[in-house]
């Protein structure tokens, strides 16, 4: 990657996370209005 990528934020997990995490915070039951990728990738930050 180039040096042009900067750095906005960070955040603290807890400890290690794995995609696999992600994925189950993630969701699977997918909703245009109630369920959407929104909610998965607050849900994801959340954990």
């Amino acid at each position: 990657m180039s040096n042009d990528w900067k750095i906005f934020e960070t955040k603290d997990f807890n400890g290690s996370k794995t995609v696999s995490d992600f994925v189950k915070a993630g969701g699977t039951d997918y909703s245009l209005i109630f369920n959407n990728c929104h909610d998965g990738a607050g849900r994801m930050m959340d954990q």
